[in-house]
């Protein structure tokens, strides 16, 4: 078993952040445990409460922070938070996956290409 990232930047759409993650949560193989880290700006309080709402469903780690210049600089943020996982795979409130156990084929492919 891979514990594994999911590392999203929202910016003010809570609906799409909402679909993403619940898409990601009912898909999942249960083979992995997946946790979620949402990069947030201060002050979106939408996406906060959303946040709020996802928790009760899925594991969630807020990782706020000031409006970046560039969203790099979220996902850098979230990336430094992820020492600890097997894996990371960086998302935005716009990636919806479709794969039915899409945290296995992550993993499969992970270990078949340790330096890709």
């Amino acid at each position: 078993m891979s514990l594994i990232h999911v590392n999203i930047c929202t910016y003010k759409r809570p609906l799409g952040l909402v679909g993403v993650v619940m898409a990601l949560q009912r898909l999942r193989s249960l083979q992995h445990e997946v946790r979620f880290r949402i990069g947030i700006d201060d002050g979106d309080e939408d996406s906060f409460a959303a946040c709020q709402s996802l928790a009760g469903e899925c594991p969630i780690d807020v990782v706020p922070g000031p409006r970046p210049v560039a969203r790099g600089e979220v996902d850098n943020r979230l990336l430094r938070g992820s020492t600890d996982a097997d894996i990371v795979t960086m998302l935005t409130d716009r990636t919806f996956v479709i794969s039915p156990g899409w945290d296995d084929a992550l993993a499969r492919g992970v270990k078949e290409q340790p330096k890709r």
